[in-house]
């Protein structure tokens, strides 16, 4: 029986972890300041502390800073992934309109993967490639896109580049491959 909450707590906190990043990859892809998200998450987790901070019992015990630690966690993860979702896939199809942005800058980053062996994590001779593109928009705002290794070689700096966009639930554009 022990065993099996353990199980689930683990489980539940991989879980909000997996919203935040899905929330997070959806962010690449959105057009929005960053503390915008952030500021939304916070105002959720105040207005909701008072009803919520003892919910969380069943995951950290008695614990009053642990409670309140899960509460930030939980809430705030799970706030700020599913708005950014949210606001990607309820996106109105019918606001997809196309936007002519210059290409700032193009950057091609080389990271070293690590393979675990036993208990320890080495580095390999292995490598992978990132691309990312800084796009302009004719309003001045900037965003770092991640790109294809096509989309990247195929992209010049200082040229007008096409790119569709929709308009998300909260009012965020979505920016659509």
């Amino acid at each position: 029986m022990k065993n099996k909450i353990i199980y689930l707590r683990v489980a539940f906190a991989v879980g909000i972890l997996v919203v935040a990043i899905l929330g997070y990859i959806i962010y690449e892809r959105t057009l929005v300041a960053w503390w915008l998200p952030v500021a939304a998450a916070a105002v959720i987790i105040l207005v909701t502390l008072p009803m919520l901070r003892n919910r969380w019992r069943w995951l950290v015990g008695k614990d009053n800073i642990m409670e309140l630690l899960c509460h930030l966690y939980v809430v705030g993860c799970a706030s700020y992934g599913l708005l950014l979702i949210a606001n990607s896939a309820f996106a109105d199809t019918s606001s997809i309109q196309e936007e002519a942005v210059t290409v700032v800058s193009k950057e091609q980053v080389t990271r070293h993967t690590g393979q675990r062996v036993g208990r320890h994590y080495r580095t390999t001779s292995r490598t992978t490639q990132h691309y990312y593109v800084t796009v302009c928009f004719a309003d001045g705002t900037t965003k770092e896109l991640p790109v294809t290794r096509t989309k990247y070689y195929h992209t010049h700096r200082d040229r007008p580049w096409t790119i569709r966009m929709k308009r998300g639930l909260f009012g965020f554009m979505v920016i659509l491959w």
